[in-house]
């Protein structure tokens, strides 16, 4: 299971070697200058310039942002290859598409003497495919990672005493201010039932039954309650 973009691409990567792929690039963007190259790998055969020339020439260039493959097989010469255009003999740009969006494209070049062929290229577009889809996972994984850092950062820095409890009773948010107060650690309390944790802290009512009570009525809730702090 790839927990992330990178490991996503790294799979990627120990797969289309068996479809004797010599270098391979995740490419965002569809202008050069203007696309960002998310990761890349080659072969420990492949000459060092060759993937960086591929991805600037304008075969590659005129292909990102299609939403079909383009494929150049044989590749035809490219002066900005040097020393490495003997080496290259197709290329293949396949768009990398999930739930209807372009998330970018894959560019694939090999040095086999035949090219890529159908079977080949079939192989790839199904890995891509793929690829998409794990990749759209890992980047959703990770935005909601950054956005929950930055809600627990607000959350820590209110004044406020903030308590959540789940349906069950159980205690899921306790902030720094609450700890604080209490002389309580949100470690030792998050998971915990909310009734044991919290009752000696409000003269041993059961906020929890009373919060319950309070969300069936139709107005907003408040709750009146007596807190011993730590101190």
């Amino acid at each position: 299971l790839c927990t992330t973009a990178h490991d996503c691409f790294e799979a990627l990567w120990e797969a289309v070697r068996e479809a004797s792929v010599a270098c391979c690039a995740w490419v965002e963007g569809t202008l050069a200058p203007e696309f960002r190259v998310r990761a890349s790998r080659s072969d420990g055969a492949t000459h060092s310039s060759a993937l960086p020339a591929l991805l600037m020439s304008d075969h590659v260039r005129r292909s990102l942002g299609a939403i079909s493959s383009v494929v150049c097989d044989p590749l035809p010469p490219l002066d900005n290859l040097g020393a490495a255009a003997d080496e290259l003999s197709a290329l293949a740009v396949i768009p990398m598409v999930s739930g209807g969006d372009l998330l970018g494209s894959l560019v694939f070049a090999t040095r086999e003497p035949g090219g890529f062929g159908e079977a080949r290229l079939h192989y790839l577009r199904t890995l891509t495919s793929v690829f998409a889809g794990g990749c759209e996972r890992a980047l959703l994984r990770d935005r909601l990672a950054q956005a929950e850092g930055r809600y627990g950062e607000l959350v820590n820095a209110t004044p406020t005493f903030l308590v959540a409890i789940d349906p069950e009773g159980t205690v899921v948010l306790f902030n720094r201010s609450l700890e604080l107060a209490t002389g309580q650690r949100a470690r030792d309390v998050l998971g915990r039932d909310g009734s044991r944790c919290l009752s000696h802290l409000a003269d041993d009512v059961d906020l929890h039954a009373m919060l319950l009570r309070e969300l069936l009525k139709p107005t907003l809730p408040t709750v009146r309650a007596r807190l011993t702090t730590a101190n």
